[in-house]
């Protein structure tokens, strides 16, 4: 056993005194030292403390499981795409929260726990993990020197204190993040990285950058805050998509962006019957909207094929990976609209929707 030299391991990293050691069990540092020195052991009631104190599990602390940890948690992900086909919501809660139990200070199973606590609270429209989120998140950003996972964790508690109409406290950790993460400059101060690591960041930074200009578009399309034709409207947006497949698309590989541009394929065929109502153009859009659809109907976990993106996964369908009725009646929604009234006899148009009514 172990246990001697892991009570003095776990300690020195945690920067620790016997004496500071002693005084949390209620215990003297000469007993932490003969326990170190494996002249005497704790009593079996004070292992479940001193594996707290560490963040550590047990078995850790005895030393008697050795797990490695990569293959673990990638094991840990297949079965939560598993329960994210079945929109299993409290399944993969569960997966989650036994594997925190396991492994209370592994960053990216922290991480997944917090994504599907939110997760719940979006879908359900209820704010259920509230401490729990931000304990989580917390522990991360005291601790984490990955840019990536803490931009994710901020992301997720912003969301949280947005949900709660906290605008202040969503404010403050937003601040917290380095300064322009998702520009140019913020590439050029991490040329330390090297390789792969290098290229993630950087192909994260420009999904990212791609990802403003779309929400930006949100403003002139849908007249959230500046008014303009529609004839600019439809050039606007063209020059959006033309921009988007240019980064994100190849071989019908739409990544993490197939939602977003059903909407824009959408806005577009809108725009042309309010314009010129070209029919050619109308049902060339029409057939555009079958590739995406295809991708989420037959979607499958993967590395991105774009060579702009191909360093990043795609895990899951957007926003919609545990509502996919969501994402059909609104593309539905959105087809039903008056202004394809005279479109809906169209052999293309009554094939985008069959695809969608059969989506699953």
């Amino acid at each position: 056993m172990n246990l001697g030299n892991n009570i003095k391991l776990y300690r020195t990293q945690k920067k620790m005194t016997q004496e500071e050691l002693a005084e949390l069990l209620g215990t003297t540092s000469k007993s932490v030292s003969r326990w170190e020195q494996s002249i005497t052991y704790p009593d079996i009631s004070l292992l479940p403390f001193i594996a707290n104190i560490f963040e550590i599990t047990v078995d850790e602390l005895l030393g008697v499981e050795k797990i490695n940890q990569s293959e673990f948690v990638k094991e840990l992900n297949k079965k939560a795409l598993e329960y994210q086909k079945n929109y299993d919501l409290d399944g993969e809660l569960t997966l989650w929260q036994d594997a925190y139990k396991k492994l209370p200070n592994n960053e990216e199973i922290k991480y997944n726990l917090i994504s599907i606590m939110v997760t719940i609270n979006i879908v359900n429209n209820r704010l259920i993990y509230i401490n729990d989120v931000v304990k989580l998140s917390e522990s991360i950003l005291e601790k984490s020197t990955d840019n990536l996972m803490r931009l994710k964790v901020t992301e997720c508690l912003v969301s949280l204190y947005s949900q709660m109409d906290e605008i202040e406290m969503a404010e403050y950790y937003a601040k917290q993040l380095p300064s322009s993460l998702f520009l140019n400059s913020n590439v050029v101060k991490t040329r330390y990285l090297k390789g792969d690591k290098l290229l993630n960041l950087i192909q994260y930074n420009t999904s990212e950058f791609i990802n403003e200009i779309m929400r930006e578009s949100e403003k002139v399309l849908f007249d959230n805050g500046i008014n303009c034709s529609n004839v600019y409207k439809k050039e606007y947006l063209e020059r959006l998509i033309k921009v988007s497949e240019l980064i994100f698309v190849k071989d019908g590989d739409f990544g993490f962006n197939a939602v977003p541009f059903i909407f824009y394929y959408i806005e577009l065929l809108k725009l042309e019957i309010k314009t010129s109502c070209d029919n050619n153009k109308i049902v060339s859009y029409l057939k555009n909207l079958n590739e995406p659809l295809n991708y989420i109907i037959n979607f499958k976990p993967h590395k991105i094929k774009s060579p702009f993106m191909s360093k990043l996964e795609c895990n899951s369908i957007g926003g919609y990976s545990v509502a996919i009725n969501d994402l059909k009646n609104n593309i539905i929604k959105e087809l039903n609209n008056e202004l394809f009234n005279n479109y809906q006899k169209l052999a293309e148009y009554q094939e985008i929707i069959d695809k969608v009514m059969n989506m699953k």
